[in-house]
C-alpha cells in the first residue's frame, strides 16, 4: 500500500495530472485506492457503469473492444476517463494483461477538481484526442475495409 506522499508523487509524474499544484494532487492521492489485479481479472467491461479513473503503477492492463484488444495501458498510463466524464457507461472494457497494481481515482473526487480546475480539463481534453488518434491509426493499419466504410459514410 502506497502513502499520501508516494501517490503525490507518482501523480504528478503522469501527463494528465502534472500541471496540478500540490495541494490538488494531495487532494486526489488522498481519494486513490490501491489495486492489485490478477492476470485476466477484469477491472470492469464495456458497458458497465463508469465509476472511476485508473492508473498503472506496475503491469499491463488491455482495453478490449468487443473482446478484441484496441490498446494495452503499461506504467504510468490512465484510462476510465470518458466514462467519469460523461456519466455514461464504458466505451471499452479492461482486463489484467499481467499482474497488475493500479490507483483507482473515483467519480466524486475526479469531477470535483475537474471543475475546478481548467488545467486539469485542457490535460483531459489532449489525451482524449491523443488516444482517438492512435486508435484510429491502429485501426487503419489492422482493418483497411472498416476505415474505408467510415470514410464513405462520412463523407455522405
Amino acid at each position: 500500500m502506497l502513502s499520501l506522499l508516494e501517490k503525490v508523487f507518482f501523480l504528478k509524474k503522469i501527463d494528465l495530472f502534472a500541471t496540478l499544484d500540490e495541494h490538488d494532487l494531495a487532494q486526489l492521492a488522498g481519494a486513490a485506492e490501491d489495486l492489485a489485479v490478477a492476470p485476466g481479472n477484469f477491472l470492469f467491461q464495456e458497458h458497465d457503469p463508469g465509476d472511476g479513473l485508473y492508473i498503472v503503477l506496475d503491469g499491463e492492463v488491455s482495453i478490449l473492444l468487443a473482446d478484441r484488444e484496441i490498446n494495452v495501458m503499461r506504467p504510468g498510463d490512465c484510462f476510465g476517463e470518458i466514462a467519469i466524464l460523461g456519466s455514461v457507461a464504458r466505451t471499452a472494457g479492461a482486463r489484467a494483461k499481467t499482474g497488475c497494481y493500479l490507483l483507482r481515482l473515483g467519480r466524486a473526487a475526479f469531477q470535483d477538481l475537474f471543475g475546478r480546475r481548467p488545467s486539469l480539463r485542457q490535460a483531459v481534453l489532449r489525451q482524449l484526442a491523443r488516444r482517438r488518434l492512435a486508435i484510429e491509426q491502429r485501426l487503419a493499419r489492422t482493418t483497411p475495409q472498416t476505415m474505408g466504410i467510415a470514410q464513405r459514410e462520412g463523407s455522405r
